[in-house]
């Protein structure tokens, strides 16, 4: 069940105090696990300007920077309420600074130690309800009763077992694009998922991905791009498994495009209608980089 019983409801309770967290931020270049595994020092990740922390709360919504050498930030929260903490990577490029990969997320109180790349999206969520609302009160009530710690267990499960199918998919000599898809939970359609929480219509069907395909690094589009090393997820876990098993996944409809990092451009990859594979069907656009005007 993604709904749980709750005694924060009554109104003595609500904002009856405030709670001060320490939360430790990513490691940049990020480590291929994040408890601190090896670092990925083989992808060429661009140069960090600092963190863009984002908080939203039963409270409020609040924002600042913390300097690229820190290694975590102090947040002050409504006490017991659910609160979502993003932390976004600005980065440095040629022509200015950008917000091009996905943040790191914490949903408190669940969490109350670290950002993690794979709670970005959960986190995300959760910011969302409260951006979206007119009454916070009410909103924070009810994201009280949401099971999140179960939404984020079945993403990262997910993701798991999708990466254990594409390793013995690998073993067994098939090629990219008879293993299965890796599954980045930022390609859901987030507007289904937001709205089934919203009108308590939530299900683990919900989290099922949209048709993708994977594309070999071999293909003509992404040689001529320099491969893929030299093609950056924004979703920071899966850049790893893409450069070590030579793939990328995108999403198969034709309305869906999927950005990737090449250099200072953004290279946008899309599927022409009625492609059941990725040849000939690969269309590849290069767009300029979106710049942060923020710092």
């Amino acid at each position: 069940m993604f709904l749980q019983g709750c005694s924060l409801g009554n109104e003595a309770y609500f904002f009856c105090g405030e709670t001060s967290i320490e939360l430790a931020l990513p490691s940049w270049p990020p480590y291929i696990s994040e408890d601190g595994g090896s670092s990925v020092s083989d992808i060429s990740y661009p140069e960090l300007e600092c963190w863009l922390i984002e908080c939203q709360t039963a409270e409020k919504h609040f924002s600042f920077y913390a300097d690229k050498n820190e290694r975590s930030v102090k947040i002050r929260l409504p006490e017991n309420f659910p609160a979502s903490v993003l932390s976004y990577p600005v980065t440095r490029h040629k022509n200015g600074n950008a917000l091009f990969f996905y943040p790191a997320g914490c949903i408190y109180p669940q969490n109350t130690e670290r950002l993690s790349w794979r709670e970005g999206f959960a986190a995300n969520i959760l910011a969302s309800l409260y951006a979206g609302t007119k009454d916070r009160r009410q909103t924070a009530e009810y994201a009280s009763t949401f099971n999140w710690r179960r939404l984020k267990e079945t993403l990262s499960a997910k993701e798991a077992e999708n990466l254990a199918k594409i390793n013995d998919s690998i073993t067994e000599g098939l090629p990219p694009g008879k293993r299965p898809t890796y599954y980045n939970p930022w390609n859901l359609d987030k507007d289904v998922v937001l709205r089934s929480i919203a009108q308590r219509s939530f299900n683990i069907r919900k989290l099922n991905l949209p048709l993708c395909l994977n594309i070999s690094g071999d293909d003509e589009v992404v040689a001529s791009l320099g491969g893929i090393r030299e093609l950056l997820s924004p979703y920071i876990p899966e850049n790893a498994e893409f450069q070590k098993m030579n793939f990328l996944t995108i999403i198969k409809k034709a309305e869906n495009k999927s950005r990737f990092l090449c250099g200072d451009l953004v290279a946008v990859l899309s599927v022409s209608t009625g492609g059941n594979s990725a040849g000939g069907n690969l269309k590849l656009e290069l767009c300029a980089l979106p710049l942060y005007s923020g710092k």
